[in-house]
């Protein structure tokens, strides 16, 4: 299923962004680089599901947490070319330059996964939002859904233990 996602609009809702206008212009251009979207390498992983099973004040005293999470694990873990950025409270672009899509879906799998065990909540296969982003118009990026179910049968053997 395709989604439209304009990074402009998602900005504007939300405290959490760290994204000025030219740093939206210039992730833009990034994206671009390399053909990381033609290849499959950039998704767009959202924390909704976990914010909505939090709730309100619990989703507001966790979200800094959880953030911090984030970017330690993709210190920890992503290799020097590859990264994520926050967007908004809940979604982050993750990319990994790569052959394939394999590896950036493994990547924003874990991320999603960890977040929720650091939070000691379980999660079904639906909160764990991934999509891919297949283009790049304007502002706008254009999505289709992973199965993260299918991500998981291979992550394994893609990235090893975590």
């Amino acid at each position: 299923m395709s989604h439209p996602f304009n990074i402009e609009q998602a900005m504007g809702q939300s405290e959490g962004s760290r994204l000025d206008e030219p740093s939206v212009i210039a992730l833009l251009s990034r994206l671009q680089v390399g053909g990381l979207v033609r290849r499959g390498c950039v998704n767009l992983i959202s924390f909704e599901a976990l914010r909505e099973r939090l709730g309100g004040s619990a989703w507001r005293y966790a979200r800094p947490y959880i953030w911090h999470h984030v970017d330690g694990c993709v210190a920890r873990h992503f290799p020097a070319d590859a990264w994520a950025e926050r967007l908004n409270d809940t979604d982050f672009l993750v990319a990994w330059p790569a052959d394939s899509p394999a590896p950036v879906q493994a990547a924003s799998l874990r991320l999603l996964a960890s977040a929720f065990r650091r939070v000691r909540m379980a999660w079904r296969p639906s909160d764990l939002i991934i999509r891919c982003v297949t283009e790049v118009r304007g502002q706008d990026l254009g999505c289709v859904d992973l199965d993260p179910a299918a991500i998981a049968r291979t992550d394994r053997d893609i990235l090893g233990p975590w």
